[in-house]
């Protein structure tokens, strides 16, 4: 189901809620989408894109968003090195229209040789699913992560072409989101999966997530960061930034067993050779093709050094 509208505080719904659309240049629109996150939004995705810009819609289910100029100037102050938008309205929509709205930009998208991003919604349509993939049902909510970014199906793909190779007991999802990483690798073959994600919005979610694709064992959450965590894993999964995947370069080494995988997303084409090469200094090395990209966004799949 789709965030619910919003209610009075004596459980009357409202007869309205709020959508923002702002145009993001693209360096910052997952910055953007965040912080709406941040801000009270119930959910946030991309409309359309292109190269150089992303146009974004949020749904505000609380009282008014703050006025435009507070909103841009407090993403200004605690993100003052990324662009603002450079276009950015709200408007006051019927609630009556949130379920048809909301569903509307959220259709199944096939992604590698497998798996088929759906939500559950269309489940009961008889024609979802012409080539027989494994279905990857996740709801969208409050976590990012549908299958329709660019940055989601290359580590979708390249979690696909690992688990092709070898299926690990556990594996861990670093900005876990909606889980749809963590899900979609215990759909292929991973035994057991830890999420890990900043915001506790996010945590509920990912073990229903977990629940709608049919995986008894709901995975292991924490809500914080790597640094956090002990131990190894043979599979690790950061669909993040670059300038956080930068930052959690040494976390993210040391949580990587001997030998396992490590699949990065999240960085724009132009990003990913600063990334490679901080993470080739840590002993990383490439696993077969150095660098996949999907419409200007880059995903990197590398192997840890066995000793």
């Amino acid at each position: 189901m789709p965030p619910q509208p919003p209610s009075n505080s004596d459980g009357i719904p409202r007869q309205w809620y709020w959508e923002a659309q702002a145009e993001v240049p693209t360096a910052s629109a997952e910055l953007w989408g965040d912080h709406c996150l941040a801000q009270g939004a119930a959910g946030a995705h991309w409309l359309e894109e292109s190269e150089d810009w992303v146009r974004m819609v949020c749904y505000w289910v609380g009282e008014a968003p703050p006025p435009v100029d507070a909103w841009l100037e407090s993403f200004r102050l605690e993100w003052p090195h990324a662009e603002p938008p450079v276009r950015f309205t709200t408007a006051r929509k019927p609630v009556e229209n949130w379920a048809s709205q909301w569903r509307a930009h959220f259709r199944p998208v096939a992604v590698g040789r497998k798996l088929l991003v759906c939500p559950p919604w269309v489940l009961s349509e008889p024609d979802f699913n012409p080539e027989g993939r494994l279905p990857l049902v996740i709801d969208p909510g409050q976590g990012f992560g549908t299958g329709n970014h660019p940055t989601t199906w290359l580590a979708l793909a390249l979690l696909e072409q690992a688990l092709t190779e070898s299926a690990p007991n556990r594996l861990l999802d670093v900005g876990c989101g909606s889980g749809i990483l963590a899900a979609g690798g215990c759909l292929l073959g991973a035994a057991q999966a830890v999420t890990v994600d900043i915001d506790p919005r996010v945590m509920e979610e990912v073990a229903a997530n977990f629940r709608l694709n049919g995986l008894a064992l709901p995975p292991l959450r924490v809500c914080g960061g790597p640094e956090s965590l002990q131990g190894t894993f043979p599979l690790v999964l950061a669909n993040i930034t670059a300038p956080v995947l930068l930052a959690l370069a040494p976390h993210l080494a040391r949580l990587t067993a001997p030998g396992g995988r490590l699949i990065l997303s999240g960085m724009l084409e132009g990003e990913a050779e600063e990334v490679a090469r901080e993470f080739a200094r840590l002993g990383f090395s490439p696993q077969g093709e150095p660098l996949h990209v999907r419409e200007g966004w880059a995903a990197l799949s590398l192997v840890h050094p066995s000793t």
